[in-house]
């Protein structure tokens, strides 16, 4: 069975080097999935949900905005930031949760309401990727 190198890269680490059978992601057109041989494509990427299909398993990543580029041999993802599942922590996102709607209660300008939209959507990211990572394991 054929398959693909996957690499995905944030500013501070290298996040995943794998071979996969399949990568999900989200674009600003919307999800696409890259299988072996998928035609070349360079694409922008939104915050979402990274599904990496291995032999037996899937792993699922939170991550931030960026790029996604394939060869249809290798997928590269140059991306801000990338969580995880085995990275996050439950009690810890519902924190950030918190703390990012008591700011949306009292923001006092455009760039506080910005950031604490921001931490609302990583989180909520973060909460996805855990529940999906569950999910698959029960």
């Amino acid at each position: 069975m054929a398959k693909l190198l996957v690499h995905i890269l944030t500013p501070e680490k290298e996040v995943l080097r794998t071979e996969a059978t399949m990568l999900t992601c989200h674009t600003r057109d919307g999800e696409i999935t890259i299988l072996p041989h998928h035609v070349p494509l360079l694409s922008l990427l939104t915050d979402g949900i990274i599904t990496v299909r291995e032999e037996n398993k899937e792993r699922y990543f939170s991550a931030g905005s960026g790029y996604v580029e394939t060869d249809g041999t290798t997928v590269r993802l140059l991306i801000s930031h990338a969580s995880g599942q085995d990275e996050l922590d439950e009690k810890r996102i519902q924190e950030v949760e918190k703390e990012a709607q008591s700011l949306l209660k009292n923001y006092k300008d455009k760039k506080d309401r910005d950031h604490a939209m921001s931490m609302l959507r990583r989180a909520t990211l973060d909460l996805k990727v855990l529940r999906r990572s569950k999910r698959r394991w029960q």
